[in-house]
């Protein structure tokens, strides 16, 4: 009979590792929150920039802590697929991270044609609310399923992408039959695209990260942004 997995402090190693995440998490949440919400461009892009490289930083170091887990302790199954869906989610995070940096760029942007008298359609503004406001919720499931290790919420998970997929059509229907002196031109309209695919393109990462930990805890593969678009 071969002998146990050595599990010395991969316990306690383990909760620390769940600390450093919740921390990631966090910062990225609060970036991805302050850097839409801030009311001065050039300071949202400025945080945007500092969000871009703290999680970067943040991803390298977490990574190589992981890995030391790998090299020091011999994990159980479980316990693996756990390390290597935190492994995965790392570039999922960061990723959310220069999103934000696009996004407040595109919003800067925007706000130099608003002095010229550019009008931000306020049905195209309450759009992109609405799927920010996804998105956050999102990376708060999403944060609760890898620091509390809580199942993933799989109803609420498809609600959330459904919406921000559905608002996302609309909000590239509307540009396209807004005049050109209403949203600054062929210019004014690519950047408001840009700020809703960027969106956009968050939760479907965040639906990776499901994904991932779904599999760390049950060993199977189910692509629930799949499900979302069967709905």
């Amino acid at each position: 009979m071969s002998p146990p997995p050595v599990r010395t402090n991969l316990d306690e190693r383990m909760a620390i590792l769940r600390g450093m995440m919740d921390r990631f998490f966090q910062m990225v949440h609060e970036g991805y929150t302050s850097t839409y919400r801030e009311a001065d461009r050039d300071v949202a892009f400025q945080e945007s920039m500092e969000l871009r490289s703290d999680a970067a930083a943040q991803a390298e170091h977490l990574a190589q802590e992981l890995l030391l887990v790998l090299s020091l302790n011999q994990p159980l199954l479980s316990d693996l697929r756990i390390v290597a869906a935190s492994l995965r989610s790392l570039d999922v995070l960061e990723r959310l991270a220069r999103h934000a940096r696009d996004i407040a760029n595109a919003r800067r942007d925007w706000a130099e044609r608003a002095k010229e008298g550019a009008n931000f359609p306020i049905g195209i503004s309450e759009g992109l609310d609405s799927m920010h406001n996804d998105v956050l919720e999102l990376l708060g499931l999403a944060r609760a399923c890898f620091v509390k290790q809580e199942s993933v919420p799989v109803e609420r998970i498809l609600e959330l992408h459904s919406s921000a997929n559905k608002v996302f059509d609309e909000t590239l229907a509307a540009l396209l039959e807004e005049s050109k002196s209403k949203v600054a031109g062929r210019e004014g309209r690519m950047l408001l695209v840009t700020i809703a695919r960027r969106l956009e393109r968050s939760a479907y990462n965040l639906m990776r990260l499901f994904d991932l930990w779904n599999h760390a805890q049950t060993n199977q593969w189910i692509r629930f942004e799949s499900m979302a678009h069967e709905d």
